[in-house]
């Protein structure tokens, strides 16, 4: 029902158990007072309507003295029956028409009992009806007071989450505005960034092209170095070969002063430089460089084999063994100091072209050659 008690105020007492064994009856009475406890209504005094009850009204009374007047007309009827008893004969037929019409009376007081219960009966189940459909549309006005209040509060809640969003979207507008701004200040750096990659790269590339060149000089001037280091090796071990020539030579005059006693007085006179004291310097000319770096081309002057030659020549014919012994001696000195003189030119020039780079070949050269002098 949409009421309980209708339109009386209702009290409503349920009794439950806690034992397992009425679990079920617990529950049912529990969610039938759940239900019962949303059920609302709305107390009043009962009141009558003017139009249908006034008119019931006067028809009950109406009614009402018609019973009076025959209870009345019945009482009389009765006091005065004796006396219409002893009136025999020819007022039978009286009597009778009297009876006829108490009986049609009494049907028809019936009669009109039974139709005041029924229009009373029927006014009730207006009335009933009445206040059912008031109930109805209470309630009814209840449930759609209550559906607008909670429309007006979904309404207020989809506003504020209307505003939360508007607030959220600025928000995100802003930061989309901010991030578009940082992009576009990204692309610039980017593309600086690249022209200046691009740029560094060119002149990398330019510094790796000189860098190659100047690679490809110094490897050329390396194979000449080497080349005219191979020729120098080559002087080299001819002048050791020659310098062991000499030792033996000059072993060979020590067993000779020896044999023949003390040495010439004009010996070291004629040109044969002491081994204490430095032999003259004097400059080679790029001739005698060429002439040294190649072996294929002999020195004209001190060249060994000449004066070996010529030794040999005088020694067989008319030159004594000492004059030979001294044109060895002599040749093989400025070979020597043409050597050397070699090889210092050849380490200022590639300090001077270099800095502080030098070729360890010379180096070593230098070094084999200090002793040698």
């Amino acid at each position: 029902q949409s009421s309980l008690g209708g339109n009386a105020k209702t009290h409503l007492l349920l009794t439950c158990s806690s034992s397992i064994r009425h679990l079920d009856e617990t529950l049912s009475t529990l969610r039938f007072g759940s239900r019962a406890k949303n059920i609302q209504n709305s107390p009043h005094v009962n009141t009558e309507n003017t139009g249908t009850s006034a008119e019931y009204g006067e028809l009950l009374a109406t009614l009402q003295n018609k019973i009076e007047n025959l209870h009345s007309y019945i009482h009389a009827l009765e006091t005065t029956r004796c006396e219409t008893c002893k009136l025999r004969g020819p007022r039978l037929n009286i009597d009778f028409d009297k009876q006829q019409l108490q009986t049609d009376l009494r049907k028809a007081l019936t009669n009109m009992m039974r139709d005041h219960e029924t229009q009373e009966h029927a006014h009730n189940v207006a009335r009933t009806m009445m206040e059912v459909t008031e109930q109805q549309l209470d309630s009814r006005h209840r449930s759609q007071e209550q559906t607008i209040q909670q429309q007006e509060l979904e309404l207020q809640d989809a506003s504020a989450t209307i505003v939360r969003l508007e607030k959220k979207m600025q928000l995100l507008e802003d930061s989309s505005r901010g991030m578009d701004v940082e992009l576009h200040r990204l692309r610039g750096r980017e593309q600086q960034q690249c022209a200046g990659e691009n740029a560094e790269a060119e002149i990398l590339r330019r510094q790796l092209d000189a860098s190659t060149k100047f690679t490809k000089q110094l490897q050329a001037k390396l194979n000449t170095y080497r080349q005219e280091h191979e020729g120098m090796a080559d002087l080299k071990e001819r002048l050791l070969n020659k310098e062991q020539e000499l030792n033996l030579l000059r072993n060979d005059v020590e067993k000779l002063r020896l044999k023949k006693g003390p040495p010439f007085p004009h010996a070291s006179t004629a040109g044969l430089p002491s081994p204490h004291r430095s032999p003259q310097a004097r400059p080679v000319t790029a001739v005698e460089f060429k002439a040294l770096a190649s072996p294929s081309i002999h020195v004209h002057r001190g060249d060994i084999s000449a004066a070996n030659r010529a030794c040999y020549s005088a020694s067989s014919s008319t030159r004594p063994f000492r004059a030979r012994l001294v044109g060895l001696l002599n040749s093989l000195e400025e070979e020597t100091t043409a050597y050397r003189e070699l090889v210092l030119e050849t380490r200022e020039n590639v300090v001077s072209r270099n800095g502080s780079r030098q070729l360890p070949g010379l180096d070593m050269i230098a070094s084999h050659s200090s002793p040698t002098s």
